[in-house]
């Protein structure tokens, strides 16, 4: 029986993680991955069963993070005078730092459990918004789920394009300021 070694089992997943992210989780391809880990690909099966658990093994933790941030981020209420802040440093909380893993799991894992995890992320801040606006709003609902929408596009836009973890939050806390103006005139006091 062969011995596995945690010090190839890390080479794999960050092989795994940069041809999920160059090409998606249908195109990547098993034996890209070994190659890149400098492994043969029966060696990569010892370590891990299929693509879609390789998959999993990277996505899980990233998903378990976010989820958890997203959570700690919507328990408040925004107030007016905080709200440029308040969602500058929530989002910058969730992307700065992960913005790799962050458009891994939202924009590359098309085929996998988490293919709808951008959906899942505008639904949360849909239920989010629409709790801060002013009750005399007509179509309240849609236009929540449209602000959020347009944040999360926004947001994924922001951090496909910036090179660096610097720019990406300059260009989160200039769009967070612009979104959040755009809405204050909708939220209650």
């Amino acid at each position: 029986m062969q011995v596995l070694k945690e010090e190839v089992r890390n080479q794999i997943l960050k092989s795994a993680e940069r041809q999920f992210l160059k090409n998606g989780f249908l195109d990547a391809k098993t034996r890209d991955i070994a190659k890149e880990a400098k492994i043969s690909v029966s060696n990569l099966y010892l370590y891990y069963e299929n693509k879609e658990m390789l998959f999993y093994a990277i996505a899980d933790p990233i998903f378990n993070h976010f989820m958890t941030d997203l959570n700690k981020f919507l328990d408040h209420a925004d107030r007016q005078s905080d709200l440029n802040e308040n969602i500058g440093l929530g989002i910058g909380k969730l992307i700065s730092g992960c913005k790799d893993e962050f458009i891994l799991i939202s924009e590359k894992s098309k085929g996998t459990k988490y293919e709808s995890f951008r959906s899942t992320l505008t639904t949360e801040l849909t239920q989010h918004i629409a709790d801060q606006l002013r009750d005399d709003l007509n179509e309240k609902a849609i236009l929540a789920r449209v602000f959020a929408n347009s944040l999360m596009v926004g947001i994924t836009l922001l951090a496909e394009s910036c090179e660096n973890e610097d720019d990406l939050n300059e260009c989160l806390q200039s769009f967070v300021n612009y979104h959040a103006e755009g809405i204050r005139q909708f939220v209650k006091n």
